[in-house]
Parts: C-alpha cells; sequence; structure tokens
C-alpha cells in the first residue's frame, strides 16, 4: 500500500469512526434521559389521559432510539453492500427527519394553545411547518450514500448522485432552525407582558424558561450541523445530523415531561434538578414556582387571554396537551 492510499485509508478510517462516536454519544444521552425520568413518565404520560401531543410523544420517545440502532448496525457493520447502503441511507434520512418534525409539531401545539386557536398565528405555524416539510423531502429525493471505497461503512449525504441541490442541501438544518426560532418568539411576545407583571404562574414560568433552554439547544446544534453541511468534507458533512435527532427528541421529552409534571397543583417540584440546570442557563424565574394555584373548571375551558390572569389562560390552553 502506497503512502497516499494509506493516508486516504486512515482518514477515511477516521471519518467512520467519528461517526460512530457521534452516533453512540447522542443515543446513549437520549437513554439515560428516558431512565432517569421513566418514573415521570409512568406517572403523567401512561396513567394521564392521551391527547395528541402524548401519542406524538410516545411516537418520539420510543420510535427513535429503536430505529436508530439500524444506523448504529449500518455504521458499524461490514454486512451492508453498496445496494443495502443505496436502500438504507433513505431510511436514515426519513426517520432522522420524522423525529425532527414530530418534535417541532409538539411545539406547534404549545403556541396554538397558548394563542387559543388564533387563526392568524396556526397559519403562520402550519405555513412555517409545512415549507420546512417541503424542503426536507425535497432534499430526501437527492441522498446517496457516502463513498468509502476502502472501508466498510454505510452514512447519508444529501446531494448525491445527479442531484445538484447547491446551498440548498444546508436546509435540513436552517429550515428547522427558522421555524423553532418563530415558535420561541411567539411564545415570547405572548407571554412576556405576564412575567413582567408580576403575576406568572408555574406553568406561564415553565413554558417560557423550558421553551429557551430547548430552543438554546437546538439552535448549538442545528448551526453546528450547517456549518458542516457547507464546509466539512463529504465523510462527516452529516455527522451531527444524527446528533440532531437525539438532542431534539431528548430536549422534546424533557420539556413535555416537565410542563406535566409541574401542571399538578399536588406534587412538588418533580423536575428540581432539571429547573436547576435551566436557571444555570438563563437565570431564576421571576415568580416562585410555588405561587400556582390550579384555576376553577369553568374558567380553564372558557377564559380568554386577558392581562394579569397569563397563569390561568396558560394553564387553560396547556390543558390540551
Amino acid at each position: 500500500m502506497s503512502s497516499n492510499s494509506a493516508g486516504v485509508y486512515a482518514t477515511e478510517f477516521q471519518e467512520l469512526v467519528n461517526t460512530n462516536y457521534i452516533g453512540i454519544a447522542g443515543l446513549a444521552i437520549l437513554l439515560y434521559d428516558h431512565l432517569i425520568t421513566f418514573d415521570v413518565e409512568i406517572k403523567y404520560i401512561w396513567r394521564g389521559s392521551k391527547k395528541p401531543v402524548i401519542w406524538l410523544f410516545l411516537i418520539n420517545r420510543y420510535l427513535t432510539p429503536l430505529g436508530f440502532v439500524v444506523n448504529i448496525n449500518a455504521y458499524t457493520s461490514s454486512a451492508w453492500n453498496d445496494e443495502t447502503c443505496r436502500h438504507f441511507v433513505v431510511y436514515e434520512g426519513i426517520m432522522g427527519f420524522v423525529g425532527v418534525a414530530i418534535a417541532s409539531l409538539m411545539m406547534a401545539f404549545r403556541v396554538v394553545a397558548v394563542y387559543h386557536g388564533n387563526r392568524h398565528v396556526l397559519a403562520l405555524i402550519s405555513f412555517l411547518f409545512l415549507a420546512m416539510v417541503g424542503i426536507n423531502i425535497w432534499l430526501l429525493t437527492t441522498t446517496g450514500p457516502v463513498i468509502h471505497p476502502r472501508i466498510h461503512g454505510c452514512s447519508m449525504l444529501f446531494g448525491q448522485g445527479s442531484h445538484h441541490v447547491g446551498g440548498w442541501v444546508s436546509a435540513t438544518a436552517w429550515s428547522p432552525l427558522v421555524y423553532d426560532t418563530a415558535v420561541v418568539i411567539l411564545i415570547v411576545l405572548r407571554t412576556q407582558y405576564i412575567v413582567r407583571s408580576k403575576v406568572a404562574g408555574r406553568v406561564v414560568t415553565i413554558l417560557i424558561r423550558d421553551g429557551l433552554l430547548y430552543f438554546s439547544v437546538i439552535v448549538a446544534v442545528n448551526l453546528v450541523l450547517a456549518v458542516m453541511i457547507v464546509r466539512a468534507p463529504d465523510g462527516i458533512k452529516n455527522i451531527c445530523a444524527q446528533f440532531q435527532l437525539l438532542m431534539t427528541v431528548t430536549m422534546m421529552s424533557r420539556i413535555t415531561l416537565s410542563l406535566r409534571a409541574n401542571m399538578d397543583p399536588d406534587q412538588e417540584n418533580s423536575f428540581n434538578s432539571f429547573n436547576s440546570t435551566i436557571s444555570t442557563f438563563i437565570g431564576p424565574p421571576d415568580i416562585p414556582l410555588q405561587s400556582f394555584e390550579a384555576p376553577p373548571r369553568a374558567i380553564v375551558k372558557r377564559g380568554p387571554v386577558q392581562k394579569g390572569h397569563g397563569h390561568v389562560s396558560a394553564y387553560a390552553a396547556m390543558g390540551t396537551m
């Protein structure tokens, strides 16, 4: 083997090893989070009512790790030939986007709830979501495997074969980023005056700070992914896409469980450690969490959002979840 061939082999091998490390690390974070929050899940998800957002939560929480086992096998096994790899990368792309799309849809439920189904907000969120879906479906038609002629390994790239999509390939990272930015802005605009007026209760406080932590993590991951898609070598261009999927599902699971646990007025804060983590990032909440009181049922169902009663309205809205 010539020195040049040895250098190429070493580069390909290192790229594949890095892909494996990122995938296994992301899956470990997801599974660890499952373990430490399973008791909360049993109490507030399995024993609670099954609204649409809960079914989405369960699909993402369990379909993603099970589906990702196939990815790990493809990254590490020598049994995958060129033909099976070409089929697998389509599966990898679909599974990755489905996980991100479900999390985005769950965030849409929150926005629509706090705006009480406002048609203009619903139209805006629907447009952004459908645009993100359309862009990613188009990009999925351009998938192809990373070519490793000297070693075994199967991972995905966009814009392969006869498909030349130019800079649009990075849309797989920035389209969810645009959507999540709009979601956070809408939630903050709706709830910021409640916090400033010092009447925010537990639900509004949790809704804002959980959303900001979710957004900060997803922004960091998607920005890295977007830069790598544009600038990195082919072997590691899409290396953060798997981490994007796993962290999106992990954070969405976290904030869903946190909200449901903190909507229980008889429950001491079940997410003390999680809330401490959030406070480390964005500071302590303006209002003590214990200020929350469950509103009367009549107000929960019908009360419009009025200044000074944001905690009541938010509780009512999130009751749909």
